[in-house]
């Protein structure tokens, strides 16, 4: 149950999640489509991660900037 928390906290939609429950109670004949959605949803994850952190660097950039106009008044 655990592991089906994590999936929704890093975002995976509901209906995955159901389907990835389903193939694990079907046994490990199935490990290579869970094996599959696990990669896709990693994929998705880095993209979204890699995002973050530029956008995040931006934010710092700018965060920057107005320290240095702040301190000229």
């Amino acid at each position: 149950m655990e592991f089906v928390f994590r999936l929704k906290a890093t975002g995976m939609p509901i209906a995955q999640i159901v389907e990835f429950a389903e193939l694990r109670e079907k046994g490990n004949t199935t490990a290579p489509e869970r094996l599959k959605m696990l990669q896709e949803h990693e994929k998705r994850l880095l993209a979204e991660l890699e995002n973050k952190t530029h956008s995040l660097a931006k934010i710092r950039e700018k965060i920057e900037y107005y320290k240095k106009l702040a301190m000229r008044r």
